[in-house]
């Protein structure tokens, strides 16, 4: 999960770039993993993996291992999104803020804005609407 969180963090980013080319290649992987159920990830990682490459036939690879590949890029996939649309939820006055305060990072999130925008809520959910 830490590892998934990580990839798909940058992911996220690249996402809501600029470049065309960039957004239509994190798409399509977005579309690919998500569209795909996960024992067909697996199936494919497993049995599919050793008959392309060679380096898949050694003793490291092993159930484990290709469990652990399959879900992780089965859950960057999800994460990227979940993330995308997090990053997309920054007003731009909250953009302009930051740049105005001298804030240093590309996305800067204030405590109302964080919690409705993706990351977690420290109390339950039935506490309130903004956490």
């Amino acid at each position: 999960m830490a590892v998934s969180l990580v990839i798909a963090t940058f992911f996220g980013l690249a996402a809501g770039s600029s470049s065309k080319p960039l957004r239509w290649l994190i798409g399509s992987y977005v579309w690919l993993f998500r569209g795909a159920p996960a024992l067909l990830i697996l199936l494919f990682i497993w049995n599919g993996l050793p008959q392309i490459s060679a380096v898949f036939r050694g003793n490291w690879f092993t159930p484990f291992v290709a469990a652990l590949l399959a879900f992780t890029l089965f859950q960057v996939a999800y994460l990227t999104e979940i993330l995308r649309s997090a990053f997309a939820a920054v007003g731009r006055g909250q953009q302009v803020r930051r740049r105005w305060a001298y804030i240093p990072g590309r996305h800067s999130f204030s405590s109302p804005c964080r919690r409705r925008s993706g990351l977690p809520c420290r109390h339950s959910l039935t506490s309130s609407s903004l956490c």
